[in-house]
């Protein structure tokens, strides 16, 4: 990986952090792998404590600010422990808004490394935390449970619509002197290679005639996957942080589970057993639509494949880790087959009468 800024052009950060630490002395470093958004994220050392910096997607309203900080801190209220803590000022504000527009955060720092392989025992502990988490978040004041379309399920529809209008044989695919433009074009042929000899266009046709039905939405954290699952030092099976809170929304509960699932998929995934085993642990009260889980795990590969081809050959799109990029391309077509096999098994078919 590159060497990442320790500094955010144009932004003075020891003067952002004074918002929350006053005018104690600030140490500031990059966040190693802080993922492909863009987002500047940076680990501040004050007094013996470590925080890490964030910044808010450009033009993020402070209603969305306020919503994911409500969240955060009612699931750290009702014991969820791998939460991390919003800091607030002594105005009792915890976002701050610089002279450009953006808006910051500070949060305790969660220590613990991300596991991309894990043990059962692993993924047992994840999902027996999502069961909590869910739990604790159908009682967030601002977001009551109701019933509704799943946004995960109406974007997978709406993006199967967008991938029959344009296939993947249709992308531009012509050498620019763009590195990553260059290292994608092969793998879509790879992707095309795949989906043809499992009858993709089938299964996304089928898929994009599938009105999403009406479930029961609550609040969720929509990007928990690998990278934002922490296991402790301590006990390989103790969750010890849970990052990213920006994508959190209102969705079906299940949209959670296939998320994090699917950024774990192994080839057995493609048996229902699989599915079954973890899915045990979830054990939340209301745990309706888990027979949506390995759907939504499946179509996320495909279209997360989707997203990138399109991001980079269409869009033009560019990330300050392209290396990041190919290697996370690389694994998505790795478990493409087995999402395919998924996807075309009606024993995982999801039903869209409910």
């Amino acid at each position: 990986m590159p060497d990442l800024p320790s500094s955010f052009p144009g932004h003075d950060l020891p003067s952002i952090c004074r918002h929350w630490l006053g005018a104690a002395d600030v140490s500031l470093r990059p966040l190693a792998g802080a993922g492909f958004s863009g987002s500047p994220l940076f680990v501040v050392e004050c007094r013996r404590r470590r925080f890490v910096l964030k910044a808010f997607a450009p033009g993020t309203p402070a209603p969305r600010i306020h919503f994911v900080h409500a969240l955060m801190r009612h699931l750290a209220s009702r014991g969820i422990g791998a939460v991390p803590v919003v800091v607030a000022s002594a105005s009792g504000d915890s976002f701050w808004v610089d002279a450009r527009g953006r808006a910051w955060e500070l949060q305790a720092f969660m220590p613990g490394s991300a596991v991309f392989s894990p043990t059962d025992g692993q993924i047992a502990a994840a999902m027996a935390l999502l069961g909590r988490l869910h739990d604790a978040a159908a009682s967030l004041p601002e977001n009551p449970p109701d019933p509704g379309p799943s946004p995960a399920l109406t974007h997978r529809v709406d993006q199967a619509r967008a991938w029959l209008a344009r296939p993947w044989e249709n992308l531009p695919t012509e050498q620019a002197a763009d590195g990553l433009r260059r290292a994608i074009v092969p793998r879509l042929a790879a992707a095309i290679d795949g989906m043809r000899r499992a009858d993709g266009a089938a299964l996304i046709t089928r898929l994009a005639a599938s009105p999403p039905p009406l479930l029961r939405r609550q609040a969720v954290l929509r990007d928990v996957w690998a990278a934002h699952v922490l296991f402790g030092s301590d006990d390989p099976c103790r969750i010890s942080g849970l990052v990213d809170f920006h994508a959190a929304t209102t969705d079906t509960p299940a949209a959670d589970l296939g998320r994090l699932l699917g950024s774990w998929m192994v080839p057995a995934a493609a048996e229902p057993r699989w599915w079954r085993d973890h899915l045990a642990a979830y054990g939340a009260t209301h745990a309706d639509d888990l027979d949506l889980v390995p759907f939504l795990a499946a179509s996320g590969v495909v279209f997360g494949l989707d997203n990138w081809f399109r991001w980079v050959l269409v869009e033009g799109r560019t990330f300050a880790d392209a290396a990041a990029v190919t290697d996370r391309v690389d694994w998505l077509l790795g478990v493409m087959s087995t999402a395919l096999q998924i996807l075309a098994d009606d024993r995982f078919r999801p039903r869209f009468d409910r």
